[in-house]
């Protein structure tokens, strides 16, 4: 059996980037004889993916606007190679390929909605991109997902079926855990962004209301430095990172005290995945997806209370005991989310496929 996968955004650090990494980095180790991978990129992609994905062959094309290589460099080289199916892991994909033949993972429905506020053209035209070509992807092809809500959503506005696989964080994990800087402060780690739906205001507003009993500071990562929140909560004991390394944020997982991630909205919700995998106490949203993702592992809060998250935060900090039992139940989690067992499923999802 040959794959080919899209691998126009590999080198993206979070989503769809982050998703393509753990596929591969699950597929890597199950290639043999009989299973084989081949990943198609941007000529000028850094070669240090082709050694940590060294079993799975990389083609590179000249590199041309996503909509385009997607319907017209992908098609020509999925005909000239003869593969069995085309996996797009980017909610969209090639509409010229016979649809059996063609695997795409939908993260969210997030693009159809219009109350979602645009952050710019560049993400408008993305999305007006999206909602076109989901809305004629055929039922014959096969649909994954990243969660049962996503599941759901996908049935509901594109009446298309789907199967939903959680995905690890193992790569990122075993790439940043070598090269781990050490903090000597106590911090609160929140994993935040300029949308309004990453909450973070008010995970500012609970901390600020907070901070003269607890010795935690805050740290806020997500968006770039500069900020017109970053000017209004001005305080020497929140800081915003700004844009950082993977490796400063592995960092920032391994050191915190705390994880608080109250989203009010989320496909999947990478950092609940990641404060389990680095086996840190969490607080986040009692919505799907974050209560199915985290399979008890984390303090569920209404994500729309201040003083829900004020109360869950002084919890978790004054006792060890909700801290410990929140630890031990990261490593259950990681039994089952983990980059074996995802492999495992997506193989037997394309053999499942190949008719």
């Amino acid at each position: 059996m040959n794959i080919l996968i899209d691998g126009y955004y590999l080198d993206k650090k979070r989503g769809m980037g982050r998703y393509l990494q753990e596929v591969l980095y699950a597929l890597n180790y199950q290639i043999n004889d009989s299973f084989n991978v081949s990943l198609i990129v941007p000529e000028k992609l850094d070669p240090i993916y082709e050694e940590k994905f060294n079993n799975i062959n990389f083609i590179r094309a000249r590199k041309i606007p996503h909509p385009m290589w997607e319907q017209y460099t992908i098609p020509s080289f999925f005909k000239k190679g003869q593969y069995d199916l085309l996996h797009s892991p980017y909610n969209t994909t090639t509409l010229s390929i016979n649809p059996e033949k063609v695997v795409v993972t939908i993260h969210d429905t997030m693009f159809l909605d219009k109350k979602h506020k645009n952050s710019g053209v560049y993400q408008w035209i993305g999305n007006k991109y999206r909602s076109f070509i989901t809305k004629r992807i055929s039922p014959k092809a096969t649909v994954i997902t990243v969660s049962k809500e996503s599941q759901i959503s996908i049935k509901d506005k594109l009446n298309l079926n789907s199967k939903s696989y959680h995905t690890p964080v193992d790569f990122f994990y075993d790439s940043v855990s070598s090269n781990l800087s050490e903090s000597s402060s106590a911090f609160i780690y929140h994993i935040g962004g300029l949308s309004s739906h990453k909450n973070t205001e008010r995970v500012i507003n609970a901390f600020n209301d907070i901070k003269d009993i607890i010795k935690e500071d805050l740290i806020i990562s997500g968006m770039p430095s500069g900020t017109a929140l970053e000017k209004k909560y001005s305080n020497p004991r929140i800081k915003f990172t700004g844009w950082i390394s993977e490796y400063e944020m592995g960092s920032l997982y391994n050191n915190a005290e705390l994880i608080v991630f109250p989203s009010l909205y989320e496909g999947y919700g990478l950092p609940v995945i990641e404060a389990i995998r680095f086996g840190k106490p969490l607080i986040t949203s009692d919505i799907n997806p974050m209560k199915e993702i985290s399979r008890g592992a984390a303090i569920l809060i209404n994500p729309k209370s201040t003083e829900e998250l004020k109360k869950s935060i002084l919890k978790v900090l004054s006792n060890d005991d909700v801290k410990d039992a929140l630890v031990k139940k990261t490593q259950e989690v990681r039994e089952k989310v983990n980059s074996r067992e995802f492999g495992v499923e997506l193989i037997n999802m394309y053999r499942g496929q190949v008719k």
